[in-house]
């Protein structure tokens, strides 16, 4: 079960799993992570995931602006990505996320110059995306046994390249595996 030889499990969150943590989206992300954690299991993600939180909550907070300023639903999904915030909603955007105790509980894993090489490896040999090669590839370099996420495309094709990819609600079952040995 597990192929590493520590005693504990060890998991990659992808984006969308802290999303879920931190919206309180799905059920599965929020169980599986609060059991991971109350069991001391090794939880990681890539400094990037926290850039694209950022970024996911910034133009979430735009969008919010521009529904209370009764702007017109066409003008909110054209500029929803392009969004121009104040400093003082940058900040409200950063201190939120700070905020959110559990998300200390992750260690942040960024990497060299070989990491960016192994992820632009992945990049021209496989139709990942580009973020996905980098999350990839911070998950080769975390020495972690499970990389967790709820992306359909992702899960596909990291089998292609042996990529020990599970969805969350799999990830709660080998906790419950885990807790009976």
């Amino acid at each position: 079960m597990n192929k590493k030889s520590h005693e504990k499990l060890s998991f990659y969150l992808d984006t969308n799993i802290l999303i879920d943590i931190i919206r309180s989206r799905r059920l599965s992300s929020t169980d599986f992570f609060n059991k991971a954690i109350s069991f001391d299991h090794r939880c990681v993600t890539s400094v990037f995931s926290f850039m694209e939180i950022a970024e996911l909550e910034k133009s979430q907070s735009y969008a919010e602006q521009l529904v209370k300023q009764k702007e017109d639903i066409n003008k909110i999904c054209r500029s929803y990505r392009n969004c121009s915030l104040d400093l003082k909603m940058l900040k409200a955007v950063e201190d939120t996320i700070k905020s959110i105790d559990h998300l200390k509980e992750i260690e942040q894993i960024s990497f060299d110059k070989d990491g960016w090489d192994e992820a632009l490896k992945l990049a021209f040999s496989t139709n990942i995306s580009a973020p996905d090669c980098i999350h990839i590839a911070t998950f080769n370099i975390a020495d972690v046994d499970y990389f967790v996420t709820s992306d359909s495309d992702l899960v596909k094709f990291a089998k292609e390249i042996d990529i020990e990819c599970i969805r969350p609600k799999k990830a709660l079952e080998l906790l419950a595996l885990y807790s009976k040995n």
